[in-house]
């Protein structure tokens, strides 16, 4: 009896019958143009657009996209008009928006959306009483909100204040080790937060992190390449990307 010396043949692999598709795709149109605004993604899937600046000048208006119909709503506008803001989605499903710059210039006022009824109040000036722009601000584990850094006329700045959405008022915390605006700031999966980058009169390569236990700033490890106006992404891992920016100082 003879044996075949044949190898067996190797069966191909099967196909997905639906490939992923990487691609862009145009949704809904905006009713209004703008830059330098906010956005953060609601509770319900939405996400609200407020403020930031277009050829008519500084921007009070609001406006929530729906991904369902991919299409812009009309909501409230802001008690003021501002650019460059921060935008944060409190633990209640309201929206905290702080600082940024108007035609009176820099800005301490903040505010609060309350999308159940899409309407604003005001939510007090921040403790330290400095206006400023190119700030940070971070939802802690607490459900407060940590404003840090930022800058105004007078140049980059320190100072750091924090919200308590349940009592509704603002405190003074810790100053950051740096002077920094146009930084970026990441919650860090212990709850504690990287601040990374920015500038002063020029970029900046030093990071720094806060501690909510001990309610203070600890030098990190500090950027192979300086620069200011880049993203921060924490990973699944837990560590943090930081992308793009610019590198040359500012007068």
């Amino acid at each position: 009896m003879s044996c075949s010396s044949k190898a067996p043949e190797d069966k191909p692999l099967a196909r997905s019958a639906s490939p992923l598709v990487e691609e862009w795709t145009a949704t809904g149109t905006m009713a209004e143009s703008r830059k330098y605004h906010a956005g953060v993604v609601l509770p319900t899937g939405k996400v609200l657009v407020m403020g930031g600046y277009n050829a008519s000048g500084y921007l009070s208006s609001s406006t929530v996209y729906d991904p369902a119909t991919g299409t812009w709503t009309a909501a409230a506008p802001m008690p003021a008009p501002r650019q460059v803001l921060t935008a944060t989605l409190l633990s209640s499903g309201k929206v905290l928006v702080a600082g940024g710059e108007n035609a009176t210039g820099r800005m301490a006022s903040t505010a609060v959306y309350d999308p159940a009824t899409n309407t604003w109040a005001s939510a007090g000036n921040l403790a330290s009483g400095v206006a400023r722009d190119s700030l940070t601000a971070t939802l802690l584990p607490s459900g407060k909100v940590l404003v840090a850094g930022g800058g105004n006329t007078s140049g980059a700045k320190v100072n750091v204040d924090v919200y308590d959405p349940v009592a509704g008022t603002w405190s003074v915390g810790p100053n950051l080790g740096t002077a920094r605006r146009n930084h970026t700031a990441t919650l860090l999966a212990t709850g504690q937060v990287l601040v990374v980058g920015g500038v002063v009169s020029a970029s900046l390569a030093t990071a720094e992190v806060y501690d909510p236990t001990s309610n203070a700033w600890a030098a990190t490890g500090a950027l192979a390449t300086a620069r200011y106006n880049h993203t921060a992404t924490r990973l699944p891992s837990g560590k943090v990307l930081v992308v793009g920016g610019r590198g040359s100082g500012v007068g």
